[in-house]
Order: structure tokens, then sequence, then C-alpha cells
């Protein structure tokens, strides 16, 4: 049964701005390489992503049944990403980039090696999302610097889009 692991395997990218990607079941590779594009791939901490649904569910148990059904209800997510610092201002391309309330779009393609570049027909989720100020971890012995950022997602992220298969 074919498998990948995620080392290695998952490019993560920060497209800013409310309309950074029009259509987020299939952003174009124009939109995910744009010069304003940041890949935080190597910036983010193995297993620094969190973005786990939570799913409600709503009573559907009828009086007539000795079962206490349920249905879906509404979903949503509290993201968060942990990011490395790096001591040359240069290169510490995450601490700079978010700030409280800023818009933008976290795009996650999990299964080729993160340096491959977007093509379409990759499977990506697109997370339109709102960043909280970057806050540092607490520091430790023998651990790296690193540091946090909350996201708000501000519409339903679409976690099957397709590069260059818009609606």
């Amino acid at each position: 049964m074919p498998a990948f692991a995620y080392d290695g395997n998952m490019k993560i990218v920060y497209v800013p701005g409310s309309n950074g990607i029009a259509d987020k079941s299939g952003p174009t590779t124009g939109e995910l390489t744009a010069g304003t594009v940041k890949d935080l791939s190597c910036a983010l901490q193995k297993g620094g992503w969190t973005g786990s649904p939570t799913f409600n569910n709503v009573e559907a148990a009828r009086a007539c049944e000795t079962f206490d059904a349920q249905a879906q209800g509404t979903w949503s997510a509290s993201p968060t990403g942990t990011f490395f610092r790096d001591n040359v201002p240069g290169n510490d391309v995450a601490w700079g980039l978010f700030e409280h309330g800023v818009d933008g779009y976290i795009v996650i393609r999990y299964g080729k090696a993160y340096d491959l570049p977007f093509v379409n027909g990759d499977s990506v989720e697109v997370w339109p999302v709102q960043s909280s100020e970057p806050a540092m971890n607490e520091n430790a012995a023998n651990t790296s610097a690193t540091f946090q950022v909350g996201f708000a997602v501000t519409s339903q992220p679409d976690l099957k889009a397709t590069v260059g298969g818009g609606s």
C-alpha cells in the first residue's frame, strides 16, 4: 500500500492578502509563486502545523427511537503554526511575516518533496486566515528558539483543492 512520510514531503506557503487567491478550490501556480508568496516549509518546526477541524453534532433523535441519533452540524478550526527564529535577519522569514489581524492564505501540499514547484493537478489545502501577533515560545536548555502564530480561519477552507483546477 503506497504511503508517504511527512518528513521532506510537505510544502507550506503563505499567500498574503485577502484577495491573494481568487478561487480557494483551484489556486493557480501564478498565485502560489507570486513575488510576495513566502515558502515556510523550512521555517516550520516538524509537527508545527496544527489545523485539525472541530466538528459539531446536531441532535437528530426522534421520540419514537431508543437510539440518540446525531447529524453533522457546523465545523471550524483554529490552526496554529510553530516556526523557528533565525539569528540571520534576512533568513528569519516567518518572524517578520505575521502581524496581528493580517489576512492571507496558508496553502499546504502533502506527499511531494517540499522543494518541487507547485504544478497543475497538485492536491492542496487552502486556508483563508487572519494571523495573530507572533509570540516567542518559552526558552529552555537544548532547544531551538521558536515562536507560535495562531490563525483565525476567515471562511471555509478547501481541504481538497487542486492547483489549477478551480470551479
